[in-house]
This record gives C-alpha cells, sequence and structure tokens, in this order.
C-alpha cells in the first residue's frame, strides 16, 4: 500500500512538472513570437524614416 501511495504522488508531481514545463515553453514561444512582431515593426519605421529623411 505505501509504495502505492508513493508512486502515486510521483505521479502527480510528475504531471505538474510536465505541465510547468509546458507552460514555460508556451511563455518562451509568446515572447520570441512578439520579440519577432517588435523587431519587424522597429525595422519597418526605421525604413519610413529613412525614407521620409531622403
Amino acid at each position: 500500500m505505501e509504495a502505492f501511495y508513493l508512486l502515486s504522488e510521483y505521479i502527480k508531481w510528475d504531471y505538474k512538472l510536465k505541465e510547468k514545463d509546458f507552460d514555460a515553453i508556451l511563455h518562451m514561444l509568446v515572447f520570441l513570437a512578439l520579440g519577432f512582431i517588435i523587431n519587424k515593426f522597429n525595422k519597418k519605421k526605421t525604413e519610413i524614416l529613412n525614407q521620409m529623411n531622403k
């Protein structure tokens, strides 16, 4: 009985860990996407500013 309890606790803990890892990966992807969009926007902005200065 004790071994079964420990196993179930480990499985729950393992599942929580994987869930957190998934959240972390998701957040990383969101930040990467935001960074990419901001980078594109800044490039476009500088292009427009350069054209206006000419």
